[in-house]
């Protein structure tokens, strides 16, 4: 499997779709009735809606609601619904959570081309974080990074 991801699914391969039982995946049963069949929309990124088509597929479908659940809650769910209003790219959100922050006025971020200094720019135009998700973005940060980077500061 290549990408980023090849380490993680050459060690826990029984995490994947092709060993796990088909009833651990399926929706519950509460929430299965409340859908029509599910279309997969593979992604390599930890937004589904960073370089795939899903906005398209909602918009086609006329979709008002949508059900977010996945294993790592706090990484690829919280990505998703947090970056889902704007179709932001996860650098685009962490400098759109940069420029919010009390005291900044100014982000300078690198760019390796023009492309992804337009996409950097275009993180100015999102819209601010919720309190709802600067929580869950601060509650990630506790619980998993914080003990290794933030004596670093």
């Amino acid at each position: 499997m290549p990408g980023c991801w090849r380490r993680y699914y050459e060690r826990w391969r029984q995490a994947t779709r092709e060993h796990l039982d088909p009833a651990l995946i399926e929706l519950l049963p509460e929430l299965a009735k409340l859908v029509p069949p599910a279309q997969v929309i593979d992604k390599s990124r930890y937004s589904a809606f960073a370089l795939t088509n899903l906005s398209q597929h909602l918009a086609a479908r006329s979709a008002d609601a949508l059900i977010v659940t996945g294993a790592e809650t706090d990484v690829c769910v919280l990505a998703t619904v947090a970056l889902a209003p704007a179709g932001a790219t996860p650098a685009q959100a962490a400098l759109r959570w940069v420029i919010q922050q009390p005291g900044v006025s100014t982000v300078i971020p690198g760019a390796r081309n023009a492309v992804q200094a337009e996409q950097n720019a275009a993180a100015a135009a999102l819209p601010p974080f919720s309190d709802a998700d600067l929580a869950a973005i601060a509650d990630l940060y506790d619980r998993r990074i914080r003990a290794q980077v933030h004596d670093r500061w």
